[in-house]
């Protein structure tokens, strides 16, 4: 039986552009089946001071939930803890909060990351990789079946053409300093990194940001399309969307600021009929979500912020709280078996299926991890060139100032020998800079369980004390072309050496 995992091939780009996504045919293979609960969830922030300590809300206690394909949008003001829900609801918060999450009707657990991914708002893939190569990482590092390479690519394929960006496979991603994709397409990357592993809910922070209208709707077109089809659900902080992309979502959470509060949590389409009857009548022309956003912003013309959040204490809060009652009341399934029937869906054993928050195994992440290092070292060439260029440099600097030690006393040797020692430290830390690059890289791909922290570190640190290890090679012949040492009389002088630093050390003696 076939190990493909995803779906079927979509038109070229000019149809995905055209297709509307409210009308996307479910696929017999849609792997999404999860729904989303959560009940209560708050966060605030203490502070101590002189006169003590302060607590500062930042969300009050909130509750909704989110079904199996749906598009759930979070909008508000700066300061209304949209992120702040976001992290809470995808388990990425580290700091305290209080509340419950709940998937399929079960309290989140430790496999809750093999079931979801979260979307930055940054794109955060290497610059140096193709667009195939960042989506392949993630599939084969979050596929647990044995799949043979045509299998892979056939799949990651598939999630391509899903979202339109088909015709870009073998285009780099690109950053700042590195000719690449757009910013648009660079989104709908990252988004299917998220789809790639099979995730069954994909938290977005602010996925069309930063981006023109024409690629903000493309972007919330293929999530659409990708919800429709897969039956994968989209929960997305949005910010000042227009109507395009409001008319791609399902349901909408409003929250106000001064503090983080609920001031909506329904259907998209209910929300004027909710507003009107709260005294705030939608305009029949204008973007709808705007005029939402323009009434529920403290200190803007014409808000009503204190009035709504009253009006939805009084009026919505209890039916959240029935829908919240209602899906943990229904059906109940464990991550574990979600995994195991969304790998028979695809045509894998179910049996395979490890309970562990890491899909691959160690091997697995040390050989992917390695493959991808090599890959950005020797496609970096303006990396290896300033490598190379530093060990040289080094090698000429040091090999000058002891030109021709190896024709004086023993003891001037000693700083020689010192400073070859130094050399060592001095080129491992030519590696900083890219460190702190891929920093985050790191950081968020742990987060969303693709390979452990010890992986990256074994494999981080072999891939660099090669390259310190070659460019000290560089050096030395250098410095030993300059000084004249040759290595008989290394071995004459180090005693020779060492005991005429004992003697500088210890005169008295």
């Amino acid at each position: 039986m076939s190990n493909r995992s995803v779906v079927v091939n979509t038109d070229d780009v000019e149809t995905f552009e055209r297709d509307d996504a409210r009308e996307t045919p479910r696929d017999p293979r849609a792997f999404g089946c999860s729904r989303l609960a959560f009940r209560n969830l708050a966060f605030s922030l203490r502070s101590s001071s002189g006169d003590g300590s302060t607590t500062r809300t930042i969300l009050e206690p909130t509750s909704g939930t989110f079904e199996c394909g749906e598009m759930a949008a979070i909008m508000g003001p700066s300061g209304c803890g949209k992120t702040t829900l976001l992290d809470m609801l995808s388990g990425k918060k580290t700091a305290t909060y209080t509340g419950d999450v709940y998937l399929n009707g079960l309290p989140r657990d430790q496999l809750f990351s093999r079931v979801t991914s979260y979307v930055p708002q940054e794109d955060v893939i290497p610059a140096h990789v193709t667009v195939f190569e960042a989506v392949a990482f993630v599939q084969e590092l979050r596929s647990e079946s044995k799949m043979n390479q045509s299998e892979r690519r056939a799949a990651v394929d598939d999630v391509l053409s899903l979202l339109g960006i088909a015709e870009l496979r073998d285009e780099l991603v690109g950053d700042a300093r590195v000719r690449g994709i757009s910013g648009g397409q660079k989104r709908r990357v990252t988004l299917a990194r998220g789809l790639a592993g099979g995730s069954q809910i994909v938290f977005a922070d602010e996925p069309t940001t930063g981006l023109s209208s024409t690629d903000a709707e493309n972007v919330s077109r293929a999530m659409a399309i990708a919800s429709r089809r897969m039956g994968v659900t989209f929960v997305a902080v949005i910010h000042q969307p227009r109507v395009e992309v409001v008319d791609m979502f399902d349901s909408l959470i409003l929250l106000t600021s001064n503090p983080g509060r609920a001031i909506y949590n329904g259907k998209f389409a209910g929300a004027a009929a909710y507003f009107a009857a709260a005294g705030a009548p939608v305009p029949s022309k204008g973007n709808p979500a705007d005029f939402f956003l323009d009434v529920i912003t403290p200190g803007a013309k014409g808000e009503k912020s204190n009035a709504l959040a009253t009006w939805y204490q009084d009026v919505q809060r209890k039916e959240v709280e029935r829908r919240v009652d209602a899906s943990l009341a229904g059906s109940k399934r464990a991550t574990i078996d979600v995994l195991r029937e969304t790998a028979k869906i695809n045509g894998l054993d179910p049996a395979s299926i490890h309970p562990s928050p890491i899909a691959a195994t160690f091997l697995t992440q040390l050989r992917v991890l390695l493959n991808r290092n090599l890959t950005l070292t020797k496609r970096n060439k303006a990396g290896l060139r300033l490598r190379i260029g530093v060990s040289v440099m080094q090698g000429l600097i040091v090999g000058l100032a002891f030109y021709d030690i190896g024709s004086k006393p023993p003891i001037s040797s000693l700083s020689f020998f010192f400073m070859m020692l130094q050399m060592g430290a001095i080129a491992n830390m030519a590696i900083m800079p890219e460190l702190i690059q891929t920093r985050l890289i790191l950081k968020l791909e742990q987060a969303d369980a693709l390979y452990s922290t010890g992986a990256s570190i074994i494999v981080q640190s072999s891939v660099n004390n090669v390259l310190a290890i070659l460019g000290n090679f560089v050096t030395s012949i250098i410095m030993f072309s300059f000084s004249r040492v040759s290595c008989r009389a290394i071995a004459v002088r180090k005693r020779a050496g060492c005991d005429a630093g004992f003697a500088l050390l210890y005169p008295l003696q």
